[in-house]
């Protein structure tokens, strides 16, 4: 969306907690090459499909698929049932799927481009799309959509990564969100509410516990201070947002009524609950390891944090501990309203066809059987949000799941301009967090230099 902003998306959504393994090695090709039963190569002939255009059944060659490893180390099933079932409509084409890592996958797949030996098909993280879209390098699927499995209820902030001006250049694959995961005996003990209706609420809660932590670094919800992400869903709680484009031309909204009062609000919980550094994110440790190590009684975590807490230590010192299980419980983050959670930031994957790719009718028939229900339901279990809202009741049974279901209700995705990634990358976000909580300026200051910043980002500057 070039010329339209990505409002908040209310998307119905839930993630698991669950995880898959592999035994498989890291760092490898697995290829598929069709099965004896299918019969091998026939005479050629075409054959309609239920939800695709007719295949030629004799058609041969090889499919080249790039996926992150984690399809290889969670859910490896999946790939390998894709692949059989892509084998039956074509048996005689060969489907080559490479394992890619996050920290270098661009870099590969721009010298490939470069090279015009790209893959038919690429998983890419839901904020990489943008720039790749708008630089015409992956295939329209617009008049295709309707082919792909139940995308009238593709979950929009998901979807809408994967669109640029109203054409569709990708398909959702899977999403994330987070909720507050907190140690329940020391909540309760404090007598805070474990179901807050607003988050007002949660700052009641959190002083609570935080008057009963006799450690001075103790946080009752350690939150750093450059944690732009959940900072960003207050400001689109409050009805404000990160910037607005009209006609091609952004407009960074941070100094606006609402995005303040977001920023206030966000400024408030943390100076109540947290003794988190204020020039450090949540990576830095992660957020978890202060509920490990009994320095916090809450983080603002995603789904497969509740089971790592309380899990095995391991080597790395990443691990959890077993004597916190029974006591730690997630619920979500309310909004300013009672009943409406805060909007969060909907993070995930698409699978987009590069532009250079010789076999779009074969990549999507692959893709078709890659994010069906079959597949989607395998992703729930793996610890995943499903791509559509159709399967979301029945994930949402397990009580342990509802925090991130409700939490994932409404969505907000960052700017469709191609140089975000230059917003990032600067830390404009962070510096600006820093700066309001540090006191080194105002946050009426602080937002005006952000946006200043950002518009001149945005707009080629």
């Amino acid at each position: 969306m070039k010329s339209t902003h990505m409002a908040i998306a209310a998307v119905t959504a839930l993630i698991a907690v669950a995880s898959c393994s592999s035994t498989t090695k890291t760092g490898s090709s697995t290829s598929t090459t069709p099965d004896a039963s299918t019969g091998g190569s026939t005479a050629s002939s075409s054959q309609p499909t239920s939800s695709g255009p007719a295949v030629d059944t004799s058609a041969s060659g090889t499919l080249t698929v790039w996926l992150q490893q984690d399809a290889k180390t969670g859910w490896p099933d999946l790939v390998t049932a894709a692949t059989a079932g892509f084998n039956k409509q074509y048996p005689n084409v060969k489907v080559d799927v490479q394992f890619q890592n996050w920290t270098d996958h661009l870099t590969k797949f721009d010298t490939q481009l470069a090279a015009g030996a790209a893959p038919d098909v690429i998983e890419m993280g839901n904020t990489e799309m943008t720039k790749y879209m708008i630089d015409g390098a992956f295939a329209d699927l617009t008049a295709d959509k309707a082919s792909f499995p139940d995308s009238e209820h593709w979950l929009t902030g998901l979807a809408n990564s994967a669109v640029l001006d109203g054409k569709v250049f990708g398909v959702p694959y899977y999403a994330g969100s987070r909720a507050i995961v907190y140690r329940s005996d020391l909540w309760q003990a404090a007598g805070a509410s474990t179901t807050p209706a607003t988050v007002d609420d949660v700052i009641t809660g959190c002083k609570a516990v935080q008057a009963k932590a006799t450690d001075r670094n103790f946080s009752a919800f350690y939150i750093p201070g450059k944690y732009w992400y959940m900072a960003m869903n207050f400001v689109y709680g409050a009805g404000g947002s990160i910037a607005t484009s009209d006609n091609g031309k952004w407009a960074a909204q941070l100094n606006s009524a609402d995005s303040q009062k977001g920023l206030a609000k966000w400024v408030e919980l943390v100076k109540a609950c947290s003794k988190a550094p204020v020039d450090t994110d949540e990576s830095h440790p992660n957020e978890y390891l202060t509920l490990v190590k009994k320095q916090s009684a809450a983080a603002y975590e995603a789904g497969w944090v509740p089971g790592t807490v309380t899990g095995p230590q391991n080597s790395q010192g990443t691990g959890g501990d077993p004597a916190l299980a029974g006591k730690i419980a997630a619920m979500t983050l309310p909004g300013f309203a009672a009943g409406t959670p805060m909007p969060a930031f909907l993070g995930g994957s698409d699978l987009a066809i590069p532009v250079s790719s010789k076999h779009k009718d074969w990549a999507e028939a692959w893709l078709r059987l890659f994010i069906g229900s079959d597949s989607e339901k395998g992703l729930i279990k793996a610890g995943n949000l499903p791509n559509t809202t159709t399967l979301l009741d029945q994930a949402g049974q397990d009580p342990k799941l509802k925090p991130f279901a409700d939490a994932a209700k409404t969505s907000w995705f960052t700017p469709a301009a191609k140089n975000w990634v230059s917003v990032e990358k600067q830390n404009i976000l962070q510096d600006m967090l820093t700066s309001i909580l540090s006191g080194q300026q105002s946050t009426d200051q602080a937002t005006k230099s952000a946006d200043s910043k950002i518009d001149s980002l945005l707009n080629g500057g």
